[in-house]
């Protein structure tokens, strides 16, 4: 009885050497598997992130040419808008301003003796007087 004893006791022993092994090999197969598979699941996640950054780069790039589109035709209608609005059509063109600028330089109100430049008061350029 004590022999079938020990038999037993060593036979557990080595069972549990033998399951001790087989986790040991376990942890080594599925380190060796991640280890094999992490580079690729890494690539593929690293190349879906670059597809969103290139999509998040073209709706941005899009999204600044509408509003420099919509600036840009927001000048041109208001500048017909203005030229079609304003009462006087030489104010509107700056045909009126230059026509006094001209009566400026023709008889000038002061001319500055140093440098012989014409000055004339800038209300009369406005006015019109």
């Amino acid at each position: 009885m004590q022999a079938a004893n020990k038999v037993a006791v060593a036979l557990q022993a080595q069972a549990q050497s033998a399951l001790a092994s087989s986790e040991v090999k376990v942890d080594q197969v599925v380190s060796k598997f991640v280890m094999s598979v992490a580079p690729e699941i890494v690539k593929q996640i690293s190349g879906a992130v670059v597809l969103r950054e290139r999509r998040y780069n073209q709706s941005a790039l899009w999204g600044r040419a509408v509003a420099i589109a919509a600036v840009a035709c927001g000048l041109v209608l208001g500048g017909y808008t203005w030229r079609a609005w304003t009462p006087d059509p030489a104010a509107a063109t700056g045909a009126l301003l230059l026509e006094r600028i001209r009566q400026c330089q023709a008889a000038p109100t002061f001319r500055q003796p140093q440098t012989g430049d014409a000055l004339c008061n800038v209300k009369s350029l406005l006015a019109g007087s």
